[in-house]
């Protein structure tokens, strides 16, 4: 079990990374533009919370006791946190990326909440930025000392 989600959890990063990249370089380009609110960027929002809320859930099945760093903190309470790697899967990791999911929902109700087109591509490209700068910084790159491969296979 503990594979097949940590499989799904890696795969589904991709799609969160491309469509959020996506949707920051449109509201950031469309905003400096001043230009209409569109359909696709009514889609791209919704696309863009709906993998985020996946990957958050999961994140927090792995988190939730299918990880071995979870197990470790769970047995060893917090002694475990002196050990790098747990402290980085359980605290480094996810804090960074719940706060990323929290600013969606953020940033979802903001532009929800106003009609003006130029101010849902100003909140969409300040608030998905900073959501993608803290998923982009949180990710456990291969040349990260806690590193994972980019495309996990099986």
């Amino acid at each position: 079990m503990y594979t097949v989600v940590l499989w799904l959890h890696s795969w589904v990063r991709w799609v969160v990374l491309v469509v959020g990249v996506i949707l920051v370089v449109r509201a950031w380009w469309r905003w400096l533009g001043r230009k209409d609110w569109e359909k696709i960027d009514e889609t791209l929002r919704k696309v863009f919370s709906g993998v985020v809320d996946l990957q958050l859930l999961l994140g927090l099945l792995l988190f939730l006791g299918l990880s071995p760093a979870t197990t470790a903190l769970l047995e060893k309470g917090g002694q475990a946190l002196a050990d790098p790697g747990v402290r980085f899967w359980t605290m480094e990791h996810v804090v960074p990326m719940i706060v990323a999911v929290i600013l969606v929902h953020v940033g979802q109700m903001l532009i929800t909440r106003t009609s003006d087109a130029e101010a849902r591509y100003r909140w969409a490209a300040i608030v998905f930025g900073v959501v993608m700068l803290l998923i982009l910084a949180s990710i456990p790159w291969p040349i990260s000392q806690y590193s994972r491969p980019l495309f996990r296979l099986a």
